[in-house]
C-alpha cells in the first residue's frame, strides 16, 4: 500500500491498472478498494483476476465490483 507521501509524489492519476486477484500474488479486495479510493483515478482497470483462462487468483472481477458497489 502507498503512504500519503507516495500518493502526493505520484499526484493525479487518470488511469489506475492494478492486480486484484487476491493474496499472495496480488492485492486483497479491501486493499484494492483502498488504493482506488486513495488515488481517485478517472478510469480503473483491474487485472490478474479469476477468469476461465486464469485460474490461480482467488477473486474475480465481480467480487471487486460487488465490494465497490457496497461502498456507494
Amino acid at each position: 500500500m502507498l503512504d500519503n507521501n507516495s500518493l502526493k509524489a505520484i499526484g493525479r492519476v487518470d488511469v489506475l491498472i492494478f492486480p486484484t486477484g487476491g493474496p499472495p500474488q496480488t492485492l486483497d479486495l479491501n486493499e484494492a478498494v483502498a488504493l482506488w479510493d486513495n488515488m481517485k483515478p478517472g478510469v480503473v482497470i483491474p487485472m490478474h483476476f479469476l477468469s476461465p483462462k486464469l485460474l490461480f487468483p482467488k477473486y474475480g472481477k465481480e467480487d471487486l465490483l460487488q465490494l465497490r458497489r457496497m461502498q456507494f
